[in-house]
């Protein structure tokens, strides 16, 4: 058995995925090949139908970005979570998606993940917002909950129309992401 070798790197790795992308007249896409993690596949979304009551298929889709434009789809479960939250004073509200789900053992997302929110109310307000997915367990918070390794710590932020910060915003949101067994 070999030994696992160093990793390589991230200029050469580049250099060596532009000329495999070149034995197959395709242009590698910026940013793969650099600093960080390197993935050879774009998750383009994913997919659910309901067939009945019990009967639900799910499947994402991604896109190769090493060996042209090919789109595949995978049959994954997916886990899709809604709630009602609010922004404080500082216009931004910070929780954890998982603290919803009566699921023993966390959420296990992983992506693709998809969010949505949508202010309640009569003035108009911008929403956006920053997500992570925790690689392992983080003190409990709130409501004696503690985030296990899969959860999505979501972050929304509410801006005025001038750009500043909108405090006391009330708020839906949805959270549809894979649902990983990896962890």
């Amino acid at each position: 058995m070999s030994k696992p070798t160093k990793p390589q790197d991230p200029t050469q790795l580049r250099l060596h995925l532009e000329a495999i992308a070149r034995l197959f007249g395709v242009s590698l896409p910026p940013g793969v090949g650099t600093v960080g993690t390197i993935s050879l596949f774009q998750w383009l979304g994913a997919y659910v139908m309901s067939q009945g009551p019990n009967a639900v298929d799910s499947e994402i889709t991604s896109a190769n970005l090493l060996f042209g434009p090919y789109r595949s789809a995978t049959a994954a479960p997916l886990t899709d979570v809604s709630g009602v939250a609010a922004t404080g004073s500082g216009g931004a509200a910070a929780f954890y998606v998982g603290v919803v789900t009566p699921r023993e053992g966390g959420l296990a997302a992983s992506e693709p993940v998809h969010i949505v929110a949508t202010a309640q109310g009569k003035q108009p307000v911008f929403l956006t917002f920053d997500y992570r997915i925790l690689t392992q367990a983080e003190p409990p918070p709130i409501y004696g909950y503690t985030p296990e390794r899969g959860d999505i710590h979501l972050t929304v932020y509410a801006w005025k129309q001038d750009g500043t910060p909108a405090a006391d915003v009330q708020f839906h949101w949805r959270c549809r992401c894979a649902a990983s067994g990896d962890f």
